[in-house]
């Protein structure tokens, strides 16, 4: 049995590798029960049921209102994020963004395919190692988007009074939140909060070799 044009299940990829566009649009269209769209063919009347994307398509996406904008359905589009990055802070981004879905990109073509079908049917799906790490970021206590921003900052090797001069604050404030930031992760120092950081995947990116400064 077949699917018809109305059954099928229209998905819209985008993502920041062109190749990744490309392949994905290609493998899923031979697949039974998707219409496929890429950002070249996509008509501001379509259908839109999954959107498939990487994080910063995402949230380009969602500032613009886009998912709602585009979708010719009754719901707006849910969204799939297919990232090389299971870090903490991406999880939650596309989470808070509303994702429904968390996939790395070594993910199996049978992985994506079942994950588009599950979000489109309301459900949530993050790949084992996402979901693993917001399991594991339940029991931690949570930074603040500041503390965050300045965690990044004192990783880059940022001393306080060059991250007060980013930020336009205090250096007394930025010390504050650098106790809390210790606090919160149980770190006695700076380099020990960026270890525990590290491997909870809430930094971005990390210097290599830059050094701490505790001033």
């Amino acid at each position: 049995m077949t699917s018809t044009g109305s059954d099928r299940l229209h998905v819209h990829i985008d993502h920041a590798m062109p190749l990744v566009t490309a392949g994905l649009v290609s493998a899923l269209r031979d697949r039974q029960g998707f219409n496929v769209s890429d950002p070249s063919t996509l008509h501001p009347d379509m259908r839109l049921d999954v959107f498939v994307a990487d994080l910063p398509r995402l949230l380009t996406w969602k500032s613009g209102a886009r998912l709602n904008g585009v979708s010719n359905s009754p719901t707006p589009a849910r969204a799939v994020v297919l990232s090389d990055s299971d870090c903490e802070i991406h999880v939650r981004q596309a989470l808070e963004a509303g994702a429904y879905g968390y996939l790395l990109l070594d993910s199996s073509l049978e992985a994506l395919a079942e994950c588009i079908r599950s979000v489109a049917r309301g459900q949530r799906l993050l790949c084992e190692s996402a979901a693993r790490r917001m399991a594991e970021s339940i029991t931690h206590k949570q930074l603040t988007d500041r503390e965050n921003e300045i965690l990044q900052l004192v990783a880059n090797g940022d001393c306080n009074k060059r991250i007060a001069l980013k930020l336009d604050i205090a250096v007394g404030t930025v010390k504050s939140h650098v106790r809390c930031i210790h606090h919160k992760l149980e770190a006695s120092c700076r380099t020990q909060a960026v270890n525990i950081a590290s491997a909870r995947g809430l930094l971005e990116t990390r210097s290599h070799g830059a050094a701490l400064s505790t001033h």
